[in-house]
């Protein structure tokens, strides 16, 4: 199965959750809201828009991408497909692309540093959320926008990654949370390139229901390779990653209805096949939060 062709399942998404779980705000104002999600979904799944689109209709939709954070993706999809919506013009769009890209290769800089930094001082951590989708499964990860890098590592492994951390020349940033309840901690660096955010996590989820869906162990045995960030570049499974997803839109965002969220779902789901998805409900159901790390699947798995 296409990595990126699954169209029935995240239009069966967008029909499921997003049609009954959109926010209040959105459910007030009716089916023009839900038809308008749903419209700004298919053409995320096809990678065009509709032919007759307006200039009007274009910058409807695309304000709406850009609450949902998939205004890169709509873009792409209108410079890609010229033939299609011949009234909207498509340079905004390039250059919004432009920049993206450009943003992209200072957090390639900074990744692939650190990363290499702690294969130096011999801790093993592992992407995992928008960094790991942006690199393994869209199309440029300059169209999966994120505001950090979250890595993962083995509890053991925690006092070293902070070293690295700070040699590395990232400051902590103060968290309320006690040690008991939160295991992440937040992390930034400036240079002449700008911000860059880390959360270093030692358990995959703060919230106590969802504590043990996954180990830091078993995601670390079970990681991959991230070619373009270079040899020390590892990244969750996509069956990890997918349990990941679809429980942290629920364990740390109430059900988010968020299309970027559903998005990296359908591309994960579209890379494992139905032989994949499978497994990896089977395997998450059981752990601690019942069915919900796999609500935002497919009903059929």
């Amino acid at each position: 199965m296409s990595r990126t062709s699954n169209p029935y399942f995240f239009n069966n998404l967008a029909v499921t959750e997003l049609g009954t779980a959109l926010t209040k705000g959105a459910r007030d104002a009716g089916r023009d809201a839900q038809e308008a999600v749903l419209v700004l979904a298919r053409a995320l799944v096809a990678r065009r828009v509709p032919a007759d689109w307006s200039a009007a209709a274009a910058a409807h939709t695309f304000e709406l991408a850009i609450a949902h954070r998939v205004d890169r993706l709509l873009a792409a999809a209108l410079v890609a497909d010229s033939a299609s919506a011949p009234d909207v013009e498509r340079e905004p769009f390039r250059q919004l692309l432009r920049e993206a890209a450009a943003t992209e290769l200072a957090i390639v800089r900074s990744v692939t540093a650190l990363l290499a930094a702690a294969d130096d001082a011999g801790v093993q951590p592992v992407l995992f959320k928008g960094e790991a989708m942006a690199w393994l499964l869209y199309p440029a990860s300059h169209l999966r926008p994120r505001t950090d890098t979250d890595v993962l590592v083995r509890p053991t492994d925690r006092e070293a990654m902070v070293g690295v951390m700070r040699r590395s020349g990232y400051v902590e940033v103060p968290d309320a949370g006690g040690s008991l309840t939160n295991f992440q901690s937040h992390w930034t660096r400036i240079d002449a390139a700008g911000v860059h955010a880390v959360d270093l996590h030692w358990r995959l989820f703060n919230a106590e229901p969802f504590a043990h869906v996954l180990d830091p162990d078993e995601i670390s045995r079970a990681s991959i390779p991230v070619v373009a960030l270079g040899p020390a570049a590892r990244a969750a499974s996509y069956e990890h990653q997918l349990i990941a997803s679809a429980t942290h839109r629920v364990a740390h965002h109430y059900d988010s209805p968020s299309l970027l969220w559903l998005y990296d779902l359908h591309l994960l789901v579209g890379a494992l096949g139905n032989e994949g998805v499978a497994p990896a409900a089977r395997l998450a159901a059981p752990r601690g939060g019942g069915p919900i790390p796999c609500r935002g699947l497919p009903p059929s798995v």
